[in-house]
């Protein structure tokens, strides 16, 4: 078989041309299966968005009296999916405790970030009374959820899901009905998710087995139900990003791991807080984030040791909860969460100690630490995977639903 260039020249396929020919194609899909892997990718995700580089931001500062500190409201335009949008939004500060504080972990040391309550934000917009906006800034960029009466909104940096150093600064906007699901179903902001499977401990048997060995509630000689103090209606956090989603949804910069957590518990908290509890003690319960804690590098173990964010270790859903749980100061929360990036089998994205009727059986907010042995767990943990089974990021959207199903 011969082939002729523009030249009129003709060119033979010998075997160690198509040798060659086969080797480079080989190569590139080999690179390709390794590079795409984990890398930014919106379009199998949303029918339709769009790119936007700026919005234009006004702020305006309001003093109530000498006595109060002056807020910064924001008034937010831009166009974009065939609509003008004016936002109105005001600071939103009592996400945080008085004590709150955003620890990074490096190899050697620890040191503390300068997160700003008032950089988050909820509000309006202009022409629909009904609607709810969450918003907060990543840079320049604006990084938000608008529910309107029509349709709801999703705003995010680009550059966590698409490449190129044009997205570096750029935002998408996409409809929430735009979604996809994997199975080709719509999701909703109804808090029930189509998109992931979450697992959960007390529905599997075996993994009941393995993490419920004969466990007495530390500090008690009998056993006793978990449940929410009463009158208490904020629970505290322990946010902790293992070195695997900083280095990915935070692009290694701990501001943006932490805002991305804080973003998400934000809008997980409202949820919560809409929910109808049949228990009026329960009745606008929430949540308030005490600590964040970001491991910029793997957590080096001993042989034959484990560590929630060691390297290298492929992972089973029901080991990672277990083995985040060995630490007694989760019981200093109410709630521990573990962000990661990594995928599981059967696109478990999840997994959380619920709280159970039986009384025997810790788990879920608020529960007390147990005790196996001579080794401590804390049952009111749990984690999520921004990483679906395929390697790919998930949205927003996604990412709110399962950690609130988990939590």
């Amino acid at each position: 078989m011969a082939i002729v260039n523009s030249w009129g020249k003709s060119w033979r396929f010998t075997p160690l041309l198509k040798s060659i020919i086969l080797q480079v194609i080989l190569i590139g899909f080999v690179l390709l299966q390794h590079f795409g892997k984990g890398c930014a990718n919106i379009h199998h995700k949303v029918r339709h968005f769009e790119i936007i580089d700026e919005v234009h931001v006004h702020s305006i500062s309001a003093r109530h009296s000498h006595y109060i500190k002056t807020d910064h409201y924001k008034v937010v335009t831009f166009t974009t999916l065939e609509r003008n949008f004016r936002l109105l939004l005001k600071p939103k500060s009592h996400l945080f405790s008085e004590h709150f504080k955003a620890i990074v972990t490096t190899d050697e040391n620890k040191y503390s970030v300068n997160v700003s309550a008032t950089d988050f934000y909820s509000g309006t917009v202009d022409d629909d009374v009904n609607s709810k906006v969450f918003a907060h800034w990543e840079d320049s960029m604006l990084f938000a959820t608008i529910a309107t009466t029509k349709d709801n909104y999703i705003v995010e940096p680009a550059w966590r899901h698409l490449d190129g150093k044009r997205n570096a600064n750029s935002m998408i906007f996409y409809r929430e009905s735009d979604a996809i699901h994997e199975y080709g179903r719509n999701g909703t902001f109804s808090g029930q998710s189509a998109f992931t499977k979450c697992g959960n401990a007390k529905e599997n048997k075996i993994a009941r087995e393995k993490i419920f060995p004969e466990i007495d509630l530390a500090g008690s000689n009998h056993r006793r139900r978990r449940e929410v103090p009463t009158g208490k209606t904020a629970c505290s956090l322990l946010l902790v990003a293992d070195f695997r989603f900083h280095q990915i949804f935070g692009n290694g910069q701990p501001l943006r791991t932490a805002n991305y957590m804080i973003a998400v518990i934000e809008r997980v908290n409202v949820l919560f807080q809409s929910i109808d509890w049949s228990d009026s003690q329960l009745k606008g319960l929430g949540f308030i984030i005490e600590e964040i804690q970001i491991h910029s590098s793997p957590t080096v173990v001993s042989k034959g040791d484990i560590h929630y964010n060691m390297n290298g270790h492929t992972w089973d859903p029901v080991e990672l909860l277990e083995t985040f749980s060995k630490d007694s100061k989760h019981g200093r929360f109410c709630l521990t969460h573990l962000f990661t990036y990594q995928s599981f089998a059967e696109n478990v994205v999840g997994l959380a100690y619920t709280a159970s009727p039986s009384l025997d059986i810790p788990g879920g907010i608020c529960s007390p630490l147990g005790k196996s042995g001579e080794q401590y767990f804390s049952y009111n943990t749990a984690w999520s995977s921004y990483e679906n089974v395929d390697g790919k990021r998930i949205l927003l959207k996604e990412a709110i639903l399962i950690t609130a199903h988990v939590s």
